[in-house]
């Protein structure tokens, strides 16, 4: 493996990485905005019981 291959295959690699970090962020945010709509959804309902 040459000099050139291996700096190549690190820049996929880091290009992955940062999608993967995206993803991630992108699902805690779709997670906290579920968890944070169930709240509110709980409480109303505990509220009018």
């Amino acid at each position: 493996m040459t000099n050139k291959e291996i700096k190549e295959q690190n820049i996929k690699s880091n290009s992955a990485d940062d999608d993967g970090k995206d993803n991630f962020f992108v699902r805690n945010i779709h997670l906290l905005l579920a968890m944070l709509w169930g709240l509110c959804a709980l409480s109303i309902y505990l509220y009018n019981y």
